[in-house]
């Protein structure tokens, strides 16, 4: 279970409970709220909720991702472009799917290990 609490200045999205990673570690998040980051996830979850269609589109092109990439990079690259249709139907503008685009996480390859 994910439980968000919110103090003004950020937002601690905090999962609760059997929600852990394979590690057996509990993971926190704390996002500043209303920015970029938080209102592009909260977009991608509220319209895949809300349009089947999309949702189901999504799902479709995360199915042929997992199949055909050979690493998370590609497979990441494989959304954008389902990724950015969604924002554009949560009405994010232009400039903000620009950013989000260009802000991708590096490459796990650039990675230090």
């Amino acid at each position: 279970m994910r439980r968000a609490l919110s103090s003004g200045l950020a937002t601690v999205v905090a999962t609760v409970g059997d929600a852990v990673n394979a590690s057996g570690v509990s993971e926190t998040y704390v996002i500043v709220d209303g920015c970029l980051s938080l209102r592009n996830h909260l977009a991608v979850r509220d319209v895949l909720r809300a349009d089947t269609v999309l949702r189901g589109e999504y799902a479709a092109i995360k199915r042929q991702a997992g199949v055909r990439a050979a690493n998370i990079d590609e497979y990441g690259q494989a959304k954008s472009g389902m990724v950015q249709k969604i924002l554009a139907a949560a009405g994010l503008s232009d400039g903000e799917r620009a950013s989000i685009a260009g802000n991708q996480v590096p490459s796990h390859d650039d990675l230090p290990r």
